[in-house]
């Protein structure tokens, strides 16, 4: 029970609160831009596998309305029209710029769990170079993806799974043991799996949308989906935080401040000789 209580604290505190709001906000905004862009890429720089493709679209219809997803589908499929140089490159910033801020807001709550006061400026920095990393691993996962497409549900989660463990490494600001992360991620893929599963049925089953909002219901639909989304990645963040009880930091070398530390170690050995 004080397991429960303690990941129920985190997860329902005022900063909480505000974090998963406002993740909901940026995937809401960023989920087309960063469609486009993933086709864009998919399209004109990535060998394309066709069963890696019907794997992507499949896992897009799972977890978000299909009437939502399926002209960008049809767009993936057909030649659709032309996107212009100006527009790709402003969709791919824009994406980027969302991305980023995202892993920024995910950097302060981490630092207010630590206990680290930081400047904020190397926050961000911290956040736009994550980001980089984040989009490296999606290439990386689809390499795999494209290289075992019969074996792409194991592929799929064992990356999941690395991917989240290397989030809770990159969201501390100390030096961690190589499995930390590893009751978080389990958790986070685990409900991924589940809610594919289960999203569909549920708001048919417990939600009356269509009747209600009408031609409104994919994307209030849409709105619901990214929220539950949001907060799976919190939950795993806050379980992960209460297991391996983050808040101690003792022993742990801290990742901030290297240069400033070799800058000092430079000094003293000159001053030594």
């Amino acid at each position: 029970m004080e397991f429960i209580k303690k990941v129920y604290l985190l997860f329902d505190s005022f900063q909480g609160r505000l974090f998963r709001y406002a993740l909901s906000f940026s995937l809401l905004l960023a989920i087309a831009p960063i469609l486009i862009a993933v086709i864009l890429v998919f399209k004109y720089v990535i060998v394309i596998n066709e069963g890696v493709y019907q794997v992507f679209v499949q896992v897009l219809i799972q977890y978000l309305p299909s009437d939502i997803i399926l002209p960008f589908v049809d767009w993936f499929a057909g030649e659709g029209e032309p996107i212009g140089f100006v527009a790709t490159i402003s969709t791919l910033i824009l994406s980027f710029y969302l991305a980023s801020r995202s892993i920024y807001s995910f950097l302060m709550i981490s630092a207010q769990v630590e206990k680290v006061k930081l400047n904020s400026i190397y926050v961000r920095i911290r956040a736009i170079i994550l980001t980089v990393y984040f989009a490296l691993y999606l290439g990386v996962a689809y390499f795999f993806l494209m290289l075992l497409p019969q074996f792409w549900l194991i592929v799929a989660t064992i990356l999941a799974i690395i991917l989240f463990m290397c989030m809770f490494h990159a969201l501390s600001y100390y030096q961690r043991p190589l499995l930390f992360g590893l009751a978080g991620s389990l958790f986070s893929v685990s409900a991924f799996v589940l809610l594919g599963m289960l999203l569909t049925k549920i708001l048919e089953t417990f939600t009356s949308y269509p009747t209600v909002y009408g031609p409104l219901a994919s994307f209030m639909t849409l709105l619901l989906s990214i929220y539950i989304i949001a907060c799976i990645i919190y939950l795993g963040f806050c379980i992960n935080t209460v297991i391996e009880n983050t808040e101690n930091v003792q022993g742990c070398t801290p990742k901030y401040g290297r240069i400033r530390r070799y800058i000092r170690k430079v000094r003293a050995e000159r001053k030594r000789d």
